[in-house]
């Protein structure tokens, strides 16, 4: 049988919503790790094979590779030089030193990008669930909803049927057999739009879990206890919604604080270690450089100071739209709260009313058989019954959708 927890396990392992949610999540995390790279160094194998008459290009080689010999300097050898080849290879490593504080802020700008990823993606694995409860409940509510108009159907066709018992006997006019007749043709066409939407929200609820149900294979949840939503507030957490705006409003703030560290001079550090191979020498000839490079822009049309000022607004504003979030999320929560608390007498007061309306409804029948009721009475009896029974449905599926909906407000949905 398909309950509530295996239906949640099912949307939290294989659901497909919540498997993008992960995969974006991990997305998001590697991308946040790709900020360390401003601390690694820069390793390069170079390399290259040449084979050319170029004076220049032959008398550049020579002078990488240290041979010149005194030939190499007639003027023969100098404009009209043979074909030669040439091969180098080596390593080129170059350390950045400070690039805009993008190597200081390293460890910082990695670690905020992942804890906004890792919040962004268990939100959506919550929404996920919470999606999964509603299609839960909405098929419950509906199949309820069909049942109770079978009933409703049945009570219809029955007061039909004794309206045409007391046509025979000459105490109801033809109007009001009519009538019973177009209500019980009524109740059949609630009951199969009734049917439709089972069958509908049974489907919704097979493409959550991946695999197609039947009505027998989905179990009728026990009436929840709405207290028992309301016992573990302790355990609640911070929604992962906050915390994946308050995480971008850090990372934007600390962009911003590398936007105005790039105003300051760039410094880089570079080694490289290179061996040339003429095939027609014997030997390798090695070169090694090492050094520093500042570079420090004067003037770039204010470019680099208009980003500075953008980028503290965007992180000014991650921080309002943080602020007016933990709002929202808390009016949500004491929404959410207050739901829960009222969904269990809500859902009682409902049952009661239902139990009696389909009591007086019975009664009014069994009056109606015996001529001392009118149709009118009857009609608004059977229309009371059925408002009762539809809130008695509404507000069963209330309690479990209000109790989850507080779970998913206070960070505990996971």
């Amino acid at each position: 049988m398909w309950n509530l927890d295996r239906i949640l396990d099912s949307a939290r392992n294989d659901a497909p919503w919540a498997a993008a949610a992960r995969a974006e999540g991990k997305a998001g995390e590697a991308m946040g790790a790709t900020h360390w790279g401003a601390l690694s160094p820069r390793v390069t194998a170079i390399g290259g094979l040449t084979r050319t008459n170029d004076p220049a290009l032959l008398f550049s080689q020579r002078l990488w590779q240290g041979r010149f010999t005194a030939d190499d300097f007639a003027i023969d050898a100098l404009n009209q030089p043979g074909p030669r080849t040439a091969l180098e290879y080596g390593l080129l490593l170059e350390q950045p030193i400070w690039n805009g504080g993008a190597e200081f802020t390293a460890p910082k700008a990695a670690s905020r990008a992942r804890r906004e990823a890792r919040a962004q993606a268990e939100a959506a694995v919550a929404e996920t669930l919470l999606d999964a409860v509603r299609r839960y409940v909405a098929y419950v509510a509906a199949r309820a909803g069909a049942d109770a108009d079978s009933l409703a159907m049945a009570a219809a066709e029955a007061s039909h049927a004794a309206s045409v018992e007391r046509h025979r006997r000459g105490q109801l006019a033809d109007l009001d057999t009519l009538r019973t007749f177009a209500h019980a043709s009524e109740a059949r066409e609630r009951w199969l739009a009734g049917v439709r939407d089972r069958d509908v929200a049974r489907r919704r609820l097979s493409d959550v879990v991946g695999v197609t149900l039947g009505d027998a294979e989905i179990a009728t949840p026990p009436p929840a206890d709405a207290e028992s939503f309301l016992r573990d507030d302790a355990e609640a957490s911070e929604p992962n919604e906050l915390r994946a705006a308050r995480a971008r409003g850090e990372r934007l703030s600390l962009e911003a604080a590398r936007a105005a560290m790039r105003l300051l001079p760039s410094l880089n550090g570079r080694l490289a270690v290179t061996y040339y191979r003429d095939p027609d020498a014997d030997g390798v000839e090695r070169r090694w450089f090492a050094g520093l490079s500042v570079d420090w822009p004067l003037w770039d049309g204010t470019v680099r100071i208009q980003e500075r000022r953008a980028a503290a607004a965007r992180a000014e504003a991650a921080r309002a739209n943080a602020e007016a979030l933990r709002r929202d999320l808390a009016a949500r929560r004491e929404a959410a709260r207050r739901d829960v608390e009222l969904a269990g007498p809500r859902r009682d007061a409902a049952r009661a009313a239902r139990r009696a309306s389909e009591e007086a409804l019975r009664l009014a029948l069994a009056r109606f058989r015996a001529g001392l009721l009118s149709l009118d009475a009857l009609l608004q009896v059977d229309a009371d019954a059925a408002r009762a029974r539809e809130r008695h449905i509404e507000r069963e599926a209330g309690v479990l959708l209000a109790g989850y909906t507080y779970l998913h407000a206070t960070g505990r949905l996971k």
